[in-house]
């Protein structure tokens, strides 16, 4: 079998080999689609399921070697047939293990477009709502047509499907003490209950304490005045009676991200332990309080200088492929807590270069996929479907969704790590 003659078009500015052309340009690079043709090639290979696919494809590199590659899979359909289509972000668990999510924001201008579903369901493993955080939402959280949407019109390769609990930040009651602090807790354990039977089955992720800290100093709030710093086990603990007393089973209806944090680079760069001592310790709790379960750990990467107000990972430390040895043992130690997933990555819209943001995506993906297993899945935030957004994955253009150079590096770093 060889890719079909669309696929192979070099006219037709909508196909695959036309707007690889058009992302490189964008880099700085020149290539002809005539080259791309020539230079593909196929080969066969085995995924991680031991089932065969076929693929065929093209790399260039720019002057920092970092990779950008475009091509084609085949896999056989349920009647043993050979089918091929363009290789996306969603194939690269193939190569590497790890599944690549994308965010759906029911406030984006694009959310009710068809080509903006049509690219969140064929690039992604997988989806995570960001529309509706708890101040929005109090009484229906996250918003029922999304929940539908995604349900009922989403076939995701990883079926996991990611909301937050608690947020320091969310409003709330006023707290003041531990009776109320667990009066919030379970009043949030009745949003979630008919949200999880209705995705029974699903393995929903649920972040208990989404960004419980800043590297700057303890963040006060009321949380903290009940519980200290236990409030995530506490959390778990009341919300983990509540969904089993409502018949749900952990690790097959959902499971619990503990911490999802804001940003590691402080911690990583200064060879400090202080989100692993602190994931240690609630871990433990946790233990104590429910047994041993198998959690996860949330890692944000929201790049960018730290030169407005707000703390950003250090995106010259990112850059620097010096650095991949130490982000790479920096995953591995968060990993004997449990499996870490990079939750939200994005660039401040002060990051313009795109050679540059692709250099970035390159090392922290090789960090990643040289993690072992560490690693199980990355999510791009900020609306990769609409970089109109502060925060800009730039995966894809606004023009139409058409894929950017970003988005073939990831691609190129994958298919990279697959031929070592």
């Amino acid at each position: 079998p060889y890719p079909g003659e669309w696929l192979l078009s070099i006219d037709n500015p909508n196909a695959p080999i036309p707007q690889f052309v058009n992302a490189m340009k964008t880099a700085g690079i020149e290539v002809a689609g005539e080259s791309v043709v020539q230079g593909l090639k196929l080969e066969q290979r085995t995924g991680p399921d031991n089932q065969p696919y076929i693929l065929t494809t093209y790399t260039v590199t720019d002057k920092n070697n970092t990779p950008y590659t475009m091509g084609f899979i085949a896999q056989k359909n349920e009647k043993g047939e050979w089918r091929w289509e363009k290789l996306r972000l969603k194939h690269l668990v193939i190569f590497t293990g790890i599944s690549i999510g994308g965010t759906v924001n029911i406030a984006e201008p694009g959310f009710r477009d068809r080509k903006y579903k049509e690219t969140a369901i064929s690039e992604f493993n997988w989806l995570s709502d960001t529309g509706c955080f708890m101040e929005e939402c109090i009484h229906e959280y996250p918003p029922i047509d999304v929940i539908n949407w995604i349900v009922n019109k989403y076939n995701p390769i990883d079926s996991t499907r990611t909301y937050h609990f608690l947020w320091i930040h969310d409003k709330h009651p006023r707290i003041t003490n531990k009776d109320q602090f667990d009066a919030f807790v379970n009043h949030r354990a009745d949003d979630f209950i008919p949200l999880l039977k209705l995705l029974k089955g699903k393995n929903v992720e649920i972040i208990v304490a989404n960004e419980p800290f800043y590297f700057v100093g303890w963040q006060a709030g009321d949380f903290y005045d009940a519980y200290g710093k236990q409030w995530p086990t506490r959390a778990a603990t009341l919300l983990f009676q509540r969904l089993t007393e409502a018949g749900l089973k952990y690790n097959e209806d959902y499971h619990f991200m503990i911490v999802n944090q804001y940003n590691i680079i402080p911690d990583l760069s200064n060879d400090s332990s202080v989100y692993y001592n602190y994931l240690k310790t609630i871990k433990s709790s946790l233990e104590q309080n429910i047994g041993s379960l198998p959690i996860t750990v949330g890692l944000q990467f929201h790049i960018g200088p730290d030169d407005d107000g707000y703390i950003r990972e250090d995106h010259l430390f990112l850059q620097d492929p010096k650095n991949i040895p130490r982000l790479k043992a920096y995953f591995r130690k968060l990993c004997e807590i449990g499996k870490v997933q990079i939750t939200e990555l994005d660039f401040d819209d002060s990051i313009t270069d795109l050679g540059q943001k692709s250099r970035i995506l390159n090392n922290i993906f090789t960090a990643a996929i040289e993690s072992e297993g560490c690693v199980e899945n990355i999510t791009f935030w900020g609306g990769p479907l609409n970089n109109n957004a502060r925060f800009r994955p730039d995966l894809f253009s606004t023009l139409n969704y058409q894929p950017m150079a970003p988005y073939y590096s990831l691609i190129g770093t994958a298919v990279r790590s697959n031929d070592k």
